[in-house]
């Protein structure tokens, strides 16, 4: 059980399930990760001071984590319009592109829309996924979602502070 993240006992789960041919298993590896994915997820909660329960990854090798700072929200758009440029002329996978608080959707959907990068925007009843398609998606949307390429654009400290809520939001990012 991990507190931080779910449930405080295991009574609350034999309430939901209550058969006697249920198994309890411990989950510690993601499978869905690269290396240097959970390698930065692991740094970002050691950082907090965290240490118990750091997930590790299976034998899965993708590019570095790289964070950048800009000095305006514009010339961020503009490095992730030219990065998803990039990308799209070697590959047609899926890209995420998740939005903190200080970003409206809308904002970077014209900017997009502007550089005729054609794009699908996240709400709670979208279902619409594709393997192919570009993502605009709010930063409370993306837990669960996963994508070939991920952009996090954030120009406000506070989404992302050393407090535990930030933390938790760098960290499922």
């Amino acid at each position: 059980i991990n507190k931080r993240f779910s449930i405080d006992n295991w009574e609350e789960i034999n309430e939901i399930f209550k058969t006697e041919n249920t198994k309890k298993f411990k989950l510690n590896i993601s499978y869905r990760s690269t290396r240097q994915i959970m390698k930065r997820a692991g740094e970002i909660l050691i950082s907090a001071g965290i240490s118990d329960n750091i997930p590790q990854s299976v034998a899965r090798d993708g590019n570095e984590v790289v964070e950048e700072l800009f000095a305006t929200k514009q010339l961020m758009v503009k490095k992730t319009i030219e990065e998803i440029a990039k990308l799209r002329e070697v590959s047609k996978k899926s890209i995420g592109v998740i939005l903190t608080s200080d970003f409206p959707i809308n904002g970077v959907s014209a900017k997009l829309n502007e550089a005729n990068v054609p794009h699908e925007v996240i709400t709670e009843f979208f279902d619409n996924f594709k393997k192919d398609s570009i993502y605009l998606v709010p930063v409370n949307l993306v837990k669960g979602l996963e994508f070939d390429s991920v952009f996090v654009l954030s120009f406000n400290s506070v989404d992302f502070s050393d407090k535990i809520e930030g933390v938790f939001k760098k960290f499922v990012c």
